[in-house]
């Protein structure tokens, strides 16, 4: 599935955002032309580099709230209802990710996992955050 590629594309650096950056990796369409859902990875840095701009996504908790801000200038307000360390060949292949069928807003973040070992100066698994519409 073209949600899939994108991601292995992301893994594999090809789709990576800059340092400093997030980057909308993808987006899933949603049923009756609704807004499709965003799905943005950026980085959490590592000891060589330093921290980046996702580097607290791993601290974020159940009912905290995430702004995200458009390039419209709009500031749309999600609530976190999960985040969670996975093995980036889960990743891909997760439906709680890639959640195309839900009609509701949703939002995905992903990052590396600072949790788990470093590998060729990247880490070995994935920080996901799932949240709904605020």
């Amino acid at each position: 599935m073209c949600r899939n590629r994108r991601f292995r594309r992301l893994t594999h650096g090809a789709r990576a955002p800059a340092s400093g950056a997030g980057r909308r990796c993808c987006t899933i369409p949603q049923p009756g032309g609704r807004t499709p859902t965003p799905i943005l990875a950026g980085h959490v840095g590592t000891p060589g580099n330093g921290p980046d701009v996702f580097r607290r996504l791993p601290q974020a908790r159940r009912g905290d709230t995430v702004s995200v801000r458009y390039d419209s200038g709009d500031v749309v307000r999600f609530v976190v209802r999960r985040s969670a360390g996975m093995p980036k060949q889960q990743t891909p292949t997760d439906d709680t990710i890639w959640d195309a069928g839900n009609p509701e807003p949703l939002l995905r973040l992903i990052t590396c996992d600072p949790r788990t070992p470093l590998a060729r100066g990247h880490y070995e698994g994935n920080w996901v955050l799932w949240a709904d519409l605020a």
